[in-house]
This record gives C-alpha cells, structure tokens and sequence, in this order.
C-alpha cells in the first residue's frame, strides 16, 4: 500500500512538472504583478564598427536630407556688360537737356567755389582721344597745355568773388546752338559738335547770375570743355597752334 501510494506521488510531481514546463497541455498566462510598469523601448543607436589600421572610416550618418535645389532656386548667371560702342565718325549729337552735362556743371561750381580744379577734372575733354582727333604739332602736349589754362581760369573764376559762402548751382545749358565741326578744319582729324558760351547759372545772395564757358565739344554724344575762358594765342615755331573751337 505504501509503495504504490509513492508511485502515485512521484507521478503526480512529473505531471506538474510538465505543465510548469510548458508541456503539450494547455497553459495559463500568468498575471502581470500591479507593481510592474511597461516602459516604451528606446531607439537602437546605430554601432560604428571599430576601424583597424589603414581602412576608411565610415561616413558620419544623418537623419534628416538634403535639401534638393530646383533649377528655378539656382541663381542666374551674371550676362557681361556690352561694350560701349564708339562711334568713329563722332557723329552722335548731344542732347540739349542732358542730366550729365547738369552733373559736370555742379562739379564745376563746386571746382570754382572749394578753389579745387582737381574736382572738375572729368569734365575737361579727355586725354586718351585727343591725340588721334588732334592732328598738328605734339597732341599730347598741347593737351597738357591747355589743361593747365583749364585749371588755371578755375581759379580766376573763383576770384572774381571774395567770399563764396551761400552760393548755389541752378543749371547749365549750351549756348550757341550745337554746329559740326567738319575734319581738317582747326587742325582735327575727327569731327564734333561745338558750342559757344555755354550759360552756367548759380544763385548768391537771392539773386541769379551767370558764368559763360567759352567752348564746349562733343566727345560720343557727352560735351566737354576745352576752355572754359578765351584762350591767349601761343606760337610755336611760326605756327599758332589751337585747341578744338
């Protein structure tokens, strides 16, 4: 009796056995204690594998693209400046009412009243086209010559008052009306406009006087000046040579 009540013990421990084990019967789930909390898992941070001696390491990764630019988001490319062209002939006539010559002529005044030629400079004919419109004796030095005599009537003009406080420019404007100067006359090879006591206008003192420029010449459709008082005859071995008039 007592042996077969031992067989039925050790039967019974392996039956149980089983079951916990997981066996072919069916199971329960066991209850989750109400003490333990279910926490989300974290992301998985990518594993850079060790580099040995002498291998590339791997490139850096992101998380976010690049950006991908659209043809329309390219910037355009930059078309050259054209050339200004040049008018060999020296045809072009200039304007009557031109912003530039309104800007050579405040720079001018500016020149006269501040006694600074160098402030006035661009507004003396050019050197660079002088010497092939010019065509008697040395061009290069009589262009020279006669700027001098520019710089020079800009610090008579600026003497023909002792105190410039107060004034102000108005406006300049041609004078005579603008003629063609044909080649070969006045010793040029090129041809141009002139015009003949241009009209300088400033206010002092609530009133409106008057500076006469005495020739301007065009120079690709722009006026120049070549002098702004009457120039003083100067001989050069027997011949007078003159600037554009």
């Amino acid at each position: 009796m007592r042996a077969a009540l031992h067989t039925v013990t050790g039967f019974l421990a392996v039956v149980t056995l089983a079951v916990r084990c997981g066996g072919d019967g069916p199971t329960r789930a066991r209850p989750v204690p109400r003490s333990v909390t279910w926490t989300a898992p974290k992301t998985a941070t990518p594993v850079t594998p060790t580099s040995r001696p002498g291998a590339a390491r791997p490139l850096p990764m992101t998380t976010q693209p690049r950006p991908m630019s659209s043809p329309a988001a390219r910037p355009a490319a930059t078309a050259p400046r054209p050339r200004p062209v040049v008018d060999r002939s020296n045809r072009q006539r200039p304007a009557a009412v031109d912003p530039d010559l309104t800007r050579q002529g405040r720079t001018l005044f500016a020149a006269i009243v501040k006694d600074d030629p160098a402030l006035a400079r661009g507004f003396f004919f050019p050197r660079k086209p002088f010497t092939p419109l010019k065509k008697a004796g040395n061009p290069d030095r009589y262009w020279q010559h006669i700027h001098g005599l520019y710089e020079r009537d800009i610090r008579r003009l600026r003497r023909r008052r002792r105190d410039w406080t107060g004034a102000t420019f108005e406006s300049l404007r041609p004078g005579t009306p603008p003629v063609w100067i044909e080649p070969g006359r006045v010793h040029n090879r090129i041809g141009y406009y002139r015009t003949r006591f241009a009209r300088l206008r400033y206010r002092f003192g609530g009133k409106r006087y008057t500076l006469f420029l005495h020739t301007l010449i065009s120079w690709q459709g722009q006026w120049y000046v070549t002098h702004l008082l009457p120039a003083p005859r100067r001989r050069s071995n027997g011949r007078s040579p003159t600037a554009p008039r």
